[in-house]
């Protein structure tokens, strides 16, 4: 396991953690899956090694405080900012989704077929 993937695994767990002793786990994973998706669009704002960690959580701050995330979620940001974490928060998210998933017991499932399946003959 790399090391990258070590960190970012404790800093998932770390958050995962704190928002349940809060009682804030679902919006804590919710607020995640939204900066995800706006992350993905935007992946060079947290990569860039030109834009300062301050400029960087700074632009995550003020998406949270718009949105009205989780005050957790904005204190996370803050503590990866500091630590000069921020280019691993879609790592962070990932993994922070999963122990959440594997906490509801939930499995990720992929369904391969061999053929298009005909209307009526769909077990879903």
């Amino acid at each position: 396991m790399s090391r990258v993937s070590q960190i970012g695994g404790r800093y998932a767990a770390a958050l995962f953690t704190a928002a349940e002793r809060t009682g804030n786990l679902i919006a804590v994973e919710r607020d995640l899956i939204r900066l995800k998706s706006m992350l993905d669009k935007n992946v060079d704002v947290l990569r860039n090694p030109s834009i300062s960690s301050q400029n960087k959580s700074s632009t995550l701050k003020a998406f949270v405080t718009d949105a009205k995330h989780e005050n957790l979620t904005l204190k996370f940001i803050e503590v990866l900012a500091e630590n000069h974490r921020l280019s691993n928060f879609l790592e962070i998210i990932g993994k922070f989704v999963a122990l959440a998933q594997s906490n509801r017991k939930e499995i990720q499932v992929k369904l391969t077929i061999s053929k298009v399946p005909v209307s009526g003959n769909l077990l879903l």
